[in-house]
């Protein structure tokens, strides 16, 4: 009798002992800045995203889920990170242009790649983890629009 029952325990605990790890993560756009915001993100010279975000609301503009659990430290915006540009408006009135390249011209207007603002740069997101077992991670990146922002913005 055991010697029937003994394959399907080990193909279970086979089973079990292959679990597929797994790293999730997810972008978000906070707006703390006191105005709405809207994004609208080029590739190409073309609008490929548009995003909207009320005052004191936060929105989700990526979700991954990544095979292999790793240690959720890699730069999670796919989306975003093909993109050239991205141009931010508030309220509609004042407007700053993100550059997602390094670029060689001058301009004030313009917030390029490493600067302190830039959506396209990675460590102007905070990285929380959000849970973690022994197989998979889960995390969350999100960046904040400021009041600063917005007076920075042209």
């Amino acid at each position: 009798m055991y010697c029937r029952i003994l394959p399907y325990i080990a193909a279970v605990l086979l089973l079990i002992a292959c679990a597929e790890e797994t790293t999730f993560t997810r972008s978000r756009l906070k707006n703390s800045s006191g105005k709405q915001v809207t994004i609208d993100f080029f590739q190409a010279d073309a609008i490929t995203m548009h995003h909207e975000i009320a005052n004191n609301s936060i929105i989700t503009v990526s979700e991954n889920n990544n095979r292999g659990k790793g240690s959720g430290l890699s730069f999670p915006n796919i989306d975003i990170s093909f993109m050239d540009s991205a141009i931010v408006t508030f309220d509609g009135l004042r407007r700053s242009v993100h550059f997602s390249g390094l670029h060689r011209f001058d301009s004030s207007r313009v917030i390029f790649f490493g600067h302190s603002s830039s959506l396209f740069t990675e460590r102007n997101y905070t990285r929380n983890i959000i849970s973690e077992s022994k197989r998979s991670i889960e995390n969350e990146y999100l960046y904040e629009f400021t009041q600063q922002d917005y007076l920075d913005a042209k």
